[in-house]
C-alpha cells in the first residue's frame, strides 16, 4: 500500500507558529517592512502573533533590534491593546516598551508611549515599570527624561502606583538608580514633586540616602572639577530635602531610622562628610549616637570625618572612650589596625605610609587618657602590641625603601661632590704661572663659578651626611614619624641645590671658555644647563612636597566639629 506524505510537512509547519512566522521574524530583525507588510496583508493575525519561543511578537523583535522606522509603521497598524502583550516568564514578562528603554532608543519609546500611554504603568514579573528599567540601564538620559515627563501624577497612598509600589520601596529603588547614574537634574525634578522619595527605602535599606552615604566628599579623579562642584550642590540639596522631610518626625523615630539603616557607618567608611554634617546640624541629638561613625572613620582612615570629633567636648570624650561590647576593642585598637589597601595605597611610598599610620595612632591616642591607651581587648592585647604586629611587614618595606633611596641618592651626591671638589684645582682658563691666581679672577662670571661651586660642594656634602645618617639609623617604628622623614627631606633639598649649583658652575665655565669666539653662546648655555634641573624638579619635587606636607602634618587633623 502506498502513502502520500507530500502534505505532511506543510501541515506541521502550519501548526507550528514559530516556523510559520519565521519569514516575519527575519523581516523584523532586518527591519524589512516590505516583506513584513506582505505577510500582514495576507494574515492580519500576524500583527500580534507569537513568533519566538520567548512569546515575543514582531514588535518585540523589531524594538530589540532598534528598527525605529519598522516599529513606527508596525505600531500604526496595531490595535492599542496589542502593544501590551508580554513575553514569557523567562524574559520577565516584559512589554515592547521595556525592551525599548533598555536599548535607549528615544524615537521608539516615543512611538510606543504616544500610541498607548498605559504602557508606562505596566510592570514586569519583578514589578519594575519601564521607567525603573530605563533608570537602571540608563542607556539614554533623554529616554529617562521623556518617561518622567509622561509619568502620570501619583497621589497618596503611593502603594497603588506601580512607580511607588510595595510601601514606596519601588520609588526608593527608582531614585537610588537615578542617583547612582548621577542624573541629578532628573532626581531633583522628582524630589521636588515627591519629597517622600528622599527618605524612602527598600526593605534592605536601599534608597537615595544609601547612595549618598557612599559618595565620598571632595573632588574625585576622572571627574571635571566644574561638574564635581555642580554635583556637590545637587547632593547638598538632596540632603536638605531629606532633612526637611524628617523635620516632622520625632527624635525617637529619627534615631530609630538611622539605627535600622547604617547610613552613617557607610558615610564614615567612604568619607562622606557632607552627609554626616548635614544631618548633625539639623538633628544635633544624632551626635550622641556617633560612636560607630568615629570608629569607622578611624578604621578606614577618613581624616575629614575624624576631624568632626576631635574637639575636646564631653560628648566627644565619651564617644572616644566607647569600646566594642564583643571584642572589647576601643578606638585606639582600631587605629592600631593596618589601614585598608585603598587608603594605604593613596600615600606615596612605604616610608610615608608608615608615617601616616603612626600619625593616625598618635592622633587617636591624644583623645584618650593614659588608662584608656593601655586598655586590653578580649584577647589581652594593648593597642601598641596590635600596631607592632599588624605593621611588621609595612615596617620592613619602609626600611628597605629608605635604604634603597638613600643608597641611590648617595651615589649621585658623591659624584657631584667629586666633580665640584676637583674643579677648584682645575679652574677654567688656568692660573697665572708661578702665582696660582686664576686668570679670570677679575671677571664677574668667574665669581659666579666660584660661588656656585662652593654652594654645590657644601650642599652635596650635607646631602651625603643626611643620607648616611639614614643608612645608619636604628629604624624603630617611631623613627618614621619625624626623624627619618626630616633627614630625607634635608637630603633631597641639599641634593637639589647641589645639582642646580653644579649646572650653574658648568654653565659659567662654558661661557668663560667660549664667549670670545661665540658671542651668542649665553642663551644656549642657559637652556642646556636648565634641562637637568627642570627634569629633577618635575620628577622629584612632587614627592618632596608630599613629604614636607606629610611630615609637618599640615591640614591632616584639624578640628572641624559642626556648629
Amino acid at each position: 500500500m502506498d502513502f502520500d506524505f507530500t502534505g505532511f510537512g506543510k501541515r506541521r509547519d502550519e501548526e507550528d507558529p514559530l516556523k510559520r512566522y519565521k519569514p516575519l521574524h527575519e523581516a523584523a530583525v532586518k527591519g524589512d517592512w516590505e516583506a513584513a507588510e506582505s505577510i500582514f496583508n495576507e494574515d492580519t493575525a500576524a500583527l500580534k502573533a507569537i513568533i519566538t519561543s520567548r512569546r515575543e511578537t514582531a514588535l518585540h523583535v523589531a524594538v530589540d533590534h532598534g528598527r525605529a522606522e519598522f516599529v513606527e509603521k508596525l505600531v500604526a497598524r496595531m490595535a492599542t491593546g496589542d502593544l501590551e502583550i508580554k513575553t514569557d516568564k523567562q524574559s520577565r514578562k516584559r512589554t515592547a516598551l521595556h525592551y525599548a528603554v533598555v536599548s535607549g532608543s528615544l524615537p521608539i519609546v516615543r512611538t510606543l508611549v504616544e500610541k498607548n500611554g498605559k504602557l508606562m504603568e505596566i510592570v514586569d514579573d519583578k514589578k519594575y515599570s519601564p521607567l525603573h528599567e530605563a533608570a537602571y540601564y540608563f542607556e539614554s538620559k533623554e529616554v529617562v527624561r521623556y518617561l518622567i515627563s509622561k509619568m502620570p501624577d501619583v497621589t497618596p497612598p503611593y502603594k497603588d502606583s506601580p512607580f511607588f509600589a510595595d510601601d514606596c520601596s519601588k520609588g526608593a529603588e527608582l531614585i537610588a538608580r537615578l542617583v547612582d547614574s548621577r542624573a541629578y537634574d532628573i532626581c531633583l525634578q522628582l524630589l521636588v514633586k515627591y519629597p517622600i522619595l528622599a527618605t524612602a527605602t527598600t526593605y534592605c535599606g536601599k534608597g537615595m540616602l544609601n547612595e549618598l552615604s557612599l559618595r565620598p566628599s571632595g573632588f574625585l579623579s576622572g571627574i571635571p572639577w566644574v561638574k564635581r562642584i555642580k554635583d556637590e550642590k545637587y547632593e547638598h540639596t538632596f540632603l536638605k530635602i531629606a532633612c526637611k522631610e524628617m523635620s516632622g518626625w520625632s527624635q525617637k523615630d529619627i534615631s530609630s531610622f538611622f539605627q535600622k539603616f547604617p547610613y552613617f557607618r557607610a558615610a564614615a567608611q567612604n568619607g562622606a562628610v557632607e552627609f554626616i554634617t548635614t544631618f548633625f546640624k539639623d538633628f544635633p541629638h544624632l551626635v550622641r549616637d556617633g560612636e560607630s561613625i568615629l570608629g569607622e572613620a578611624v578604621l578606614h582612615r577618613q581624616e575629614k570625618v575624624f576631624n568632626l570629633f576631635i574637639e575636646g567636648t564631653a560628648t566627644m570624650k565619651h564617644l572616644a572612650a566607647d569600646y566594642d561590647s564583643v571584642t572589647k576593642d576601643n578606638i585606639l585598637h582600631k587605629a592600631a589596625r593596618l589601614a585598608p589597601y585603598p587608603q594605604l595605597s593613596s600615600v606615596a611610598c612605604p616610608a610615608l605610609q608608615m608615617q601616616r599610620e603612626l600619625q593616625w595612632f598618635r592622633a587617636v591616642e591624644d583623645l584618650l587618657n593614659p588608662t584608656q591607651r593601655f586598655y586590653r581587648n578580649q584577647k589581652g592585647e594593648t593597642p601598641r602590641e596590635i600596631f607592632t604586629i599588624e605593621h611588621r611587614k609595612l615596617l620592613s618595606e619602609a626600611v628597605l625603601w629608605m635604604k634603597d633611596t638613600s643608597n641611590s641618592c648617595m651615589v649621585v651626591t658623591a659624584l657631584i661632590a667629586t666633580v665640584l671638589f676637583s674643579s677648584v684645582f682645575a679652574v677654567p682658563g688656568g692660573n697665572v704661572e708661578g702665582k696660582g691666581i686664576p686668570l679670570f679672577l677679575q671677571e664677574k662670571v668667574f665669581i659666579l663659578f666660584a660661588a656656585s661651586d662652593a654652594v654645590g660642594l657644601f650642599s652635596s656634602t650635607t646631602s651625603i651626611l643626611m643620607f648616611l645618617s639614614i643608612l645608619t639609623a636604628r629604624y624603630a617604628e617611631e623613627d618614621f614619624l619625624y626623624s627619618l622623614p626630616k633627614r630625607l627631606i634635608l637630603g633631597f633639598a641639599s641634593l637639589f641645590l647641589a645639582i642646580a649649583s653644579m649646572m650653574v658652575a658648568f654653565g659659567a665655565t662654558l661661557y668663560m671658555v667660549l664667549r670670545e669666539r661665540f658671542k651668542w653662546i649665553f642663551i644656549p648655555i642657559i637652556v642646556i644647563t636648565s634641562i637637568p634641573v627642570l627634569l629633577f624638579v618635575k620628577l622629584q619635587l612632587p614627592l618632596f612636597f608630599y613629604m614636607v606636607r606629610s611630615t609637618m602634618n599640615m591640614f591632616l587633623f584639624v578640628a572641624g566639629l559642626v556648629d
